[in-house]
Order: C-alpha cells, then sequence, then structure tokens
C-alpha cells in the first residue's frame, strides 16, 4: 500500500498546552467557567482542520472536569476524537490506538503536542512520533531526565506550531 505524505495527524494535550491551569484555575475548581485558551490556539485548529489534517485531543484527569474546559474552551469540534484517560500511563495506549487507525501513515506525519516530558514527550518518543514540547505552563521549566523525555522540538508557544502544518 503506498503511504500518505501530506496527511497529518496532530495529537493535542490538554492542560498547560491549550491553556493555563496554574494562573486560571485553584484546586476547587470553581472558577473553571473563566477558563481561557493560549492566544494562537484557535488559528492553529483551525489551519490545520483546513489542510485537511486530523486532530485528537487526548487528556488525563477526571472526565466531567475535563469535558467541562472543553465545553468552555470551545474546542470539541475542530476533534476527529477526544479521549480522556485516568492516568498518564494510559495516554501512551491511546497514541498507539490512534497510529493504528492511520496506519497508511508513516510515523513521521504524527505529531504529539504536549507540556509534559515525563508523559507526552515521553510516550511520543517510545512510539516513534514527533514529539512536541511546549515550554508554557508550569512545567516549562522542567528538564528531561532520560533520552525519551528529549522532545523532537521545543517551542515556547503553542502558535509557533504554526510552520509544521
Amino acid at each position: 500500500m503506498k503511504k500518505n505524505i501530506m496527511k497529518k495527524v496532530f495529537i493535542f494535550d490538554l492542560d498547560d498546552t491549550l491553556f493555563d491551569t496554574t494562573n486560571q484555575l485553584d484546586i476547587t475548581y470553581k472558577n473553571l467557567e473563566k477558563i481561557i485558551i493560549f492566544d494562537g490556539v484557535i488559528d492553529l485548529l483551525e489551519k490545520i482542520k483546513r489542510k485537511g489534517h486530523d486532530l485528537y485531543l487526548v487528556s488525563c484527569g477526571d472526565v466531567s472536569i475535563q469535558k467541562k474546559k472543553i465545553a468552555v474552551l470551545k474546542i470539541a469540534d475542530f476533534f476527529e476524537k477526544i479521549f480522556v484517560v485516568d492516568t498518564p500511563p494510559e495516554k501512551e495506549e491511546v497514541f498507539a490506538e490512534i497510529v493504528s487507525k492511520n496506519n497508511f501513515l508513516d510515523l513521521k506525519n504524527f505529531f504529539v503536542i504536549g507540556d509534559r516530558l515525563d508523559s507526552e514527550i515521553f510516550f511520543a518518543n517510545k512510539l516513534g512520533l514527533k514529539s512536541v514540547r511546549v515550554k508554557q505552563g508550569k512545567r516549562h521549566s522542567q528538564s528531561p531526565t532520560n533520552p525519551l523525555e528529549i522532545p523532537d522540538v521545543e517551542i515556547k508557544s503553542i502558535s509557533d506550531l504554526i510552520i509544521y502544518v
């Protein structure tokens, strides 16, 4: 089967990748209705969709809270599918599932975008996918602790991803 070299798959994390949890949420989540997406995210998601690429959202946490965040940010319609898992290691399983559903694509056409070196970046690298670390949010100053935590690309802002679309 011929490989499709034009289509790309973008797998996004939610918290501290698409919006800042540290400066917008408290432990009670009572201010959840007031969260604001990072600048440039909507333009980026729109451009990815216009180009015919697929977008997935993979988030970790309480399902009802994560779904509420997605609703407040008004981003659900951009994604082919949204996954909410209980623990970070489950993200690896979801990434592998997304790859298997798009097995006609080369692995170099899968981009995992997140802020956590020990989660999104680690699992993307382990699976041979392109890892893109967004250095914003509460983990912006973290350093890799092993080679699988070294991202293929580091960007300061999610809007910097636009050059890869």
